[in-house]
């Protein structure tokens, strides 16, 4: 099979994973590559707005949860039956690049990458390199950054949105040597940009929104303190408040009667179609610390109330948080702090101070990095396109 300019694309089956490398796979689309998606099962719920000529392929490895010496060797024996299928696959087809979005489903396409002398890029979104990017790390081209990676002795270069001198100067780079570290952003899906200039209608006597939203490991805490913590503001606030909060199946019913109790307007679903539109007419989100979902936020430009997830790996969540605190976009609270008492403080102090909430609306624009797909795929075009 031979093909000018193709390029595949690899990545676990969870939001954080899947929707930047959407948004990246239908940018290298728009500039006449012929795209590979490669996911697991979990992935394919997240691709029913991917354009049809991008084709979707599905590996099959099962995800380790028991941890004895079976379920070890089974996972292993799998893995080593994909790399071998993908290496011979790559082989055969010879793609320009592949391009790794971590998550365990992309570590048989990273290995048969390696082994193929296949250019491989690497995308971490987090600034805490996850543990298959971490891998790989030293065998690939280029690793790009979502959030400011945090490296001892290690330089990392940054594309700015507006600036090609930054883009002209990692390639330089990566003619050079490798592995080169870029920090540019997490691509972000096309409906989130179109929101980007929203206009943000800071708290005053009118309806209020909260978005609440974290992915499935949130419901539990976020639907037991966020409802009460609702219960304790005052009458005239609650009056003028709407809540939006994604939550499990399992969890809905118990969160309405509570944010019944709590006697503001609501609206729960396990998954919101128009989460953009939520976002943009909300004055706060409050949410867990996923890079994808920060990303969102920072780039339509609203205030956010950050819980990092304290069992997420290398404790990502949180540098991912305080990167957005640092910037003045948010306020993070721990989950050993997360109460009804303390929340209730914290969003009773933020309705009560429009000028504060403006002025963090406008730091989570300017952290935003809204052109990050359009520059990694500048990145991979300029590099490794055929002419």
């Amino acid at each position: 099979m031979t093909n000018s300019n193709i390029a595949y694309i690899s990545a676990g089956g969870t939001g954080g994973h899947i929707f930047p490398a959407l948004s990246l796979a239908e940018r290298m689309q728009k500039l006449g590559w012929q795209v590979h998606f490669v996911t697991d099962s979990r992935g394919y719920e997240f691709l029913k707005l991917l354009p049809e000529n991008i084709c979707i392929e599905e590996i099959r490895l099962r995800q380790l949860k028991k941890y004895n010496f079976f379920s070890w060797l089974r996972f292993f024996l799998d893995t080593l039956i994909l790399i071998l299928v993908w290496f011979f696959k790559f082989l055969r087809i010879k793609p320009n690049v592949v391009v790794g979005f971590g998550g365990y489903t992309s570590f048989p396409i990273c290995a048969s990458a390696v082994l193929s002398k296949i250019p491989l890029v690497l995308h971490e979104q987090n600034s805490v390199i996850g543990r298959v990017n971490k891998i790989f790390m030293k065998k690939s081209n280029c690793i790009a950054f979502g959030f400011f990676p945090f490296l001892e002795e290690r330089e990392v270069l940054k594309i700015e949105d507006d600036t090609f001198s930054d883009l002209a100067a990692v390639v330089r780079q990566m003619e050079k040597k490798k592995p080169i570290l870029v920090y540019l952003g997490n691509p972000v899906r096309t409906e989130i940009l179109s929101r980007r200039n929203s206009i943000y209608t800071p708290p005053g006597d009118w309806p209020l929104a909260i978005f609440v939203v974290g992915g499935s490991q949130s419901a539990d805490v976020f639907g037991e303190i966020v409802p009460k913590s609702l219960y304790n503001l005052p009458r005239s606030l609650r009056d003028r408040l709407r809540v939006y909060f994604q939550a499990r199946s399992d969890h809905r019913e118990t969160i309405e009667t509570d944010l019944l109790k709590a006697g503001v307007r609501y609206e729960v679903s396990e998954f919101f179609e128009d989460i953009c539109d939520k976002i943009a007419n909300s004055q706060l989100v409050i949410s867990r610390a996923g890079a994808s979902t920060l990303s969102e936020i920072a780039v339509i430009g609203r205030p956010s109330i950050l819980v990092p997830y304290p069992s997420a790996k290398d404790d990502h969540q949180s540098s991912n948080a305080f990167a957005m605190q640092n910037a003045g976009a948010s306020i993070v609270v721990s989950q050993e702090n997360f109460s009804p008492e303390t929340l209730s403080r914290i969003l009773e102090e933020f309705f009560c101070n429009p000028a504060t909430a403006q002025k963090m609306a406008d730091s989570a624009l300017n952290f935003s990095k809204p052109k990050a797909s359009e520059n990694f795929g500048l990145l991979l075009n300029q590099m490794y396109r055929n002419e």
